[in-house]
């Protein structure tokens, strides 16, 4: 009979995996002040896209100043800061934008 796991390793190795994360895609100023394109943050209790944002700006302060004028996008579709987020979501944020 194989020897079982440890209770305590048994639990660290179920919580590792029932972990949730949410994916960030940043592009432009957004990209640069992450120093990357792409973030994971465990999914926010909140479960909208404003509890996500904000959970970030803790993780990233060099974010913070540029997540209030960010455009929110889950796949291709414009969202709003009310919209779910789980960790099923993929979320892009998009700078804002000026032109002339």
């Amino acid at each position: 009979m194989a020897p079982q796991p440890a209770a305590w390793l048994q639990s660290g190795l179920t919580a590792e995996r029932d972990r949730k994360i949410v994916q960030i895609e940043l592009y432009g100023v957004l990209k640069e002040a992450a120093g990357t394109d792409t973030l994971e943050i465990p999914a926010p209790e909140g479960g909208t896209v404003a509890a996500a944002l904000d959970q970030l700006a803790a993780s990233h302060p060099a974010l913070a100043k540029h997540l209030e004028r960010a455009a929110a996008a889950v796949g291709d579709q414009l969202v709003n800061r009310n919209a779910p987020v789980d960790d099923a979501t993929r979320l892009v944020l998009l700078p804002p934008v000026s032109g002339g």
